[in-house]
């Protein structure tokens, strides 16, 4: 699956991976009653971060390579903005699932509160608070 999923060999090698460890780290794996069903949650759950996280590092090298090359962007601040970019997406990966999902359904795919409580299952004021949750987490980076 994760070969299927990933563009790249390489990628598709350390995803397989990283899936294996999870599974081996997994505490209660004698007890578990559909081992494909769990595999595959494993291996959807690594394939979103992953996603996920090229996603962030594709919009932050986008980013890079349309501004302007001024001294303001030197090596230097490009290495503290990718820093920063790692401590939200850490910050990220530490919320609850359904405040992550939120906060990623409305930022990368750009759907609107309403298209996210449906997606969700939950209420549109429950999509806000979710948000609100997200800013105060992450309000502390400061951005260069």
């Amino acid at each position: 699956m994760a070969v299927q999923k990933s563009t790249c060999p390489n990628h598709a090698e350390d995803l397989s991976h990283e899936i294996f460890i999870k599974l081996m780290q997994s505490s209660d794996l004698e007890n578990i009653r559909q081992p494909r069903a769990f595999l595959m949650t494993i291996a959807r759950r690594t394939l979103a971060n992953y996603w996920r996280r090229k996603k962030l590092e594709d919009n932050y090298l986008e980013y890079i390579r349309v501004m302007p090359t001024i001294s303001s962007h030197s090596s230097e601040n490009q290495l503290v903005l990718l820093e920063q970019l790692e401590k939200i997406d850490k910050t990220l990966d530490e919320l609850p699932t359904k405040v992550r999902q939120a906060f990623l359904l409305t930022q990368l795919q750009g759907l609107r509160y309403k298209e996210v409580a449906e997606d969700l299952g939950i209420s549109t004021s429950s999509v806000k608070h979710y948000l609100n949750q997200v800013h105060r987490k992450c309000h502390p980076f400061d951005m260069p």
